[in-house]
């Protein structure tokens, strides 16, 4: 990675090449030149309020890296904000099943029981049968002695 600094010289107004100074990695440098049109410039002149400062050169030193954290922390935040989402879906699917499974639970009871109620119904329709059976031929007695009074 290299970085470019502008040479301390006076602005050119006319568009000719001014020089710059690239400094590597390996702290080796070599002058590149650059149309002035490509420059920054501010009142006139190029923009030299980080020249030399150690903490700038620090800092576009570290941009790339930086950069790279900033990526990473973008995509750290979407991971947690995915495995959120996956758990509350994980979690709305179990309780899901959870109540499908009681409601179906409750659908089997229920149907045994309407089976037993049908089955006990049955019983006592054919009781009751029985009973008129039986109250019938009290009847038929009842009347047959109430025609022998005197």
């Amino acid at each position: 990675m290299s970085t470019t600094l502008p040479e301390i010289t006076q602005p050119s107004t006319t568009g000719s090449i001014n020089k710059s100074i690239a400094i590597f990695g390996d702290g080796s440098c070599r002058k590149e030149s650059s149309p002035a049109y490509l420059l920054p410039e501010r009142n006139g002149g190029i923009d030299m309020a980080n020249f030399g400062s150690p903490a700038h050169t620090a800092a576009m030193g570290n941009a790339a890296g930086m950069m790279v954290l900033a990526a990473a922390g973008v995509g750290f935040s979407n991971a947690i904000g995915d495995a959120i989402g996956a758990a509350a879906r994980a979690h709305y699917e179990r309780r899901y099943d959870d109540a499908l499974t009681t409601a179906t639970a409750h659908a089997e009871s229920m149907e045994e029981l309407a089976s037993l109620a049908m089955t006990m119904l049955a019983e006592l329709e054919g009781e009751n049968s029985r009973l008129r059976a039986a109250c019938s031929q009290r009847q038929q007695v009842i009347n047959q002695l109430k025609g022998r009074r005197p």
